[in-house]
């Protein structure tokens, strides 16, 4: 399998200190709550030199390593230009983004996240199926439960 650098975005002190006690980096995203560009941002500046960016959200628990390392390695072996999971209601995070779309994801602005980036390359886009439940986005109520 390929090389993969990891890169913690965070603010609060727990996360940071975990991380750099286990040896990830860590970088700030101090503007994070005018939008998820930011921690985008901070992310990528904080990247060494790299052929893609893989961007994971921490609200999902029910995302399996399994899942993750076969997203990797597909994305890698097919020397993906755009990927992310897929589920019956869509995509989904993660999502792959090779060098080539740096610029556009640095160009984000506010709450906009690499997803705007994937629909305007749809055909470039690879896909990895995902169970639903690991898709599940953590802090988003389900439909049902909405008033």
């Amino acid at each position: 399998m390929a090389h993969f650098t990891l890169v913690t975005v965070a603010n609060a002190p727990e996360i940071r200190t975990e991380c750099e006690r286990r040896g990830i980096s860590v970088a700030a995203s101090p503007q994070a709550e005018q939008g998820i560009a930011h921690s985008i941002r901070a992310g990528l500046q904080a990247l060494p030199e790299v052929d893609a960016a893989v961007f994971f959200v921490a609200d999902q628990p029910g995302l399996r390593e399994s899942t993750i390392r076969r997203f990797l390695q597909v994305c890698a072996e097919h020397q993906a230009e755009l990927g992310c999971l897929e589920g019956p209601e869509g995509w989904g995070n993660p999502g792959w983004f090779s060098r080539a779309y740096f610029p556009e994801l640095l160009a984000l602005t506010g709450d906009q996240g690499g997803r705007r980036i994937l629909r305007a390359h749809r055909a470039l886009v690879r896909t990895v199926w995902a169970d639903p439940a690991e898709l599940a986005d953590f802090d988003v109520i389900p439909r049902e439960n909405n008033c």
